[in-house]
C-alpha cells in the first residue's frame, strides 16, 4: 500500500469514527425513540461495530490488493464514462459530480436488488432485523453480503471510471449519509422533510426499516433522495415516532447478538 493510499483510507476511518461518535450523542440526548435504556443500546452499538470491524478485516484481506491495482489500471488506461474525451475535457468538479450521481444511482439499484432477489435478501435481511436502528446499524452487514456488495462494485467501477481521489469523497459522503439517516437522532420533523427533497433522512429511512412490507421495500437510496421520487419508491409517514422497526419473524433480543447475526440467513432465510 502506497503512502497516498494509506493516508486517504485513515482520513475516512476518522472521520467515520469521529462522525460515529457526533451521532451516537446526538441520539442519546436527543433520542428520536425515547424509550430505549442507554445500557442495552451501549450493548446493541458494540455488537454492530465488532461485525463492522470483522468486516473490515474480511474485505481488507479478500480485496484490497486487487483494489488498488485495479484503480492504477483504470488510471492508466483511462478506463470509463467520466474518462469518455468530451466527460474528460470537463473540469474535476464536473467530471466528478457526474461519477457521483453515477455510482449514487448504482447504490439505489444494489439495495433495490437486495430487497427483490432471495439471494440477495437472505444475508440484507441481517441489516433489517435491528430491532433498534441507531447510527451503529448503518454498519451493520452480514459478511457475505458485504462481499457480494464489493464484487458487484468491481464492474461499476470500470464502466463509470471513478478515480480513488473520487471514491474515497464518496465513500466519506455516503459514511456520513448512512450514520445520520440511520440515527435514533430525533431530528424535528419539519426540518427532517425539508431536507429529504435532497437527502435520505432519519424518518425517510425509518420508513424502510418498518415492520411493514410494504414500507420496508421502498426508500432505497443512500444520499441523494431523488433516485426513490424519481422512480416512484417513495414512501414517507405522517407519524414517523410509531414506526415499528425490523422484520416480523425477527422481533426478539434473540436475534441481536454477534452469533445468531452470522447465523440468521441459514435458518430462515425466508421474506418478510
Amino acid at each position: 500500500m502506497t503512502i497516498a493510499n494509506y493516508t486517504s483510507d485513515h482520513i475516512k476511518v476518522i472521520i467515520l469514527i469521529s462522525c460515529l461518535f457526533i451521532f451516537f450523542l446526538l441520539e442519546t440526548f436527543f433520542p428520536h425513540f425515547k424509550s430505549r435504556k442507554f445500557q442495552k443500546m451501549v450493548i446493541h452499538s458494540a455488537t454492530n461495530l465488532f461485525l463492522a470491524a470483522v468486516n473490515t478485516i474480511l474485505i481488507t484481506l479478500i480485496f484490497g490488493a486487487l483494489l488498488i491495482w485495479l484503480f492504477q489500471f483504470m488510471k492508466e488506461k483511462n478506463i470509463g464514462i467520466i474518462n469518455f474525451p468530451f466527460i474528460a475535457n470537463q473540469p474535476w468538479a464536473v467530471r466528478f459530480m457526474i461519477g457521483y450521481l453515477l455510482f449514487d444511482f448504482w447504490m439505489y439499484t444494489w439495495h433495490r436488488l437486495n430487497h427483490r432477489f432471495r439471494l440477495l435478501w437472505i444475508f440484507h435481511l441481517v441489516h433489517h432485523t435491528d430491532i433498534y436502528m441507531n447510527s451503529t446499524s448503518a454498519v451493520r452487514f452480514h459478511p457475505i453480503e458485504i462481499t457480494l456488495s464489493t464484487l458487484a462494485r468491481i464492474p461499476i467501477y470500470l464502466i463509470i471510471g471513478l478515480d480513488r481521489e473520487m471514491l474515497l469523497i464518496y465513500e466519506i459522503v455516503l459514511n456520513i449519509s448512512t450514520l445520520f439517516h440511520h440515527s435514533n437522532w430525533g431530528l424535528p420533523e419539519k426540518l427532517d422533510r425539508i431536507l429529504r427533497w435532497i437527502i435520505v433522512t432519519p424518518n425517510m429511512h425509518r420508513v424502510h426499516h418498518s415492520v411493514i412490507v410494504a414500507e420496508s421495500d421502498s426508500n432505497y437510496s443512500t444520499t441523494l433522495s431523488i433516485w426513490d421520487r424519481m422512480l416512484g419508491t417513495l414512501v414517507q409517514s405522517d407519524q414517523p415516532q410509531i414506526i415499528k422497526l425490523g422484520v416480523k419473524k425477527y422481533l426478539t433480543d434473540s436475534w441481536q447478538n454477534f452469533i445468531k447475526m452470522l447465523e440468521t440467513p441459514f435458518l430462515k432465510g425466508d421474506k418478510k
